[in-house]
């Protein structure tokens, strides 16, 4: 703070202010800080029952809430998959365009790519699979 009675201002800006939190948000960052681990980890129960009930709706897949099992995020979901459901060798099949880490998680757990390219339909612009096309290794 610079100019006439500067010594007297209170240096509050946007981002940084100089005040200290209150008692109940100091708590709140002191409980969080306890929990180890920082990733997506909240929860909420109406999350399962809303992707269940979605399922169901969109898919005709009847899938408890408690059934499902958290992952921190999509990577490591798919290379627990690839670990449990596939052996070393083992072909996996990928849609392409995919998402370049999903690509990796094959070929790091030893598997061996084949490519399925999506064919975008023109008219409205969304990928489909090619059910004629024949698979071949990457």
């Amino acid at each position: 703070v610079f100019g006439p009675g500067s010594d007297e201002a209170l240096a509050l800006w946007v981002a940084d202010m100089d005040l200290p939190a209150c008692p109940q948000i100091q708590q709140c960052i002191q409980q969080r800080a306890a929990a180890n681990t920082f990733g997506y980890t909240y929860q909420p129960a109406e999350i399962w029952r809303r992707v269940s009930a979605h399922f169901e709706r969109r898919h005709g897949w009847k899938v408890a809430p408690e059934q499902f099992v958290f992952c921190a995020g999509v990577v490591p979901a798919c290379s627990l998959l690839v670990s449990a459901l596939t052996s070393p060798g083992d072909q996996i099949m990928i849609m392409t365009p995919l998402f370049a880490p999903l690509h990796a998680v094959a070929r790091q757990h030893g598997r061996r790519v084949v490519e399925h390219p999506l064919r975008e339909c023109e008219s409205t612009g969304e990928f489909l699979m090619d059910l004629d096309q024949r698979l071949a290794p990457a």
